[in-house]
């Protein structure tokens, strides 16, 4: 589900339904759930990551190298 959102670009309940194949129901309950979490922002319409996600592994900006 959150890699439907993986363009950056915000989108709803049903627009993440039809580009996953799960129920929209579902996708709306979990997305509401994510949102409350912080894993999700909720959009003017829909919802969209972070901007600053650190779902690709990368070391924060600020981590120590030592």
């Amino acid at each position: 589900m959150l890699g439907a959102l993986t363009d950056g670009n915000a989108m709803t309940a049903g627009e993440v339904a039809s580009a996953t194949g799960l129920p929209t129901a579902t996708v709306s309950t979990t997305l509401s759930r994510l949102a409350k979490s912080g894993e999700v922002l909720k959009a003017e319409r829909g919802y969209r990551l972070p901007a600053q996600s650190q779902t690709d592994g990368s070391a924060a900006p600020n981590a120590d190298t030592d």
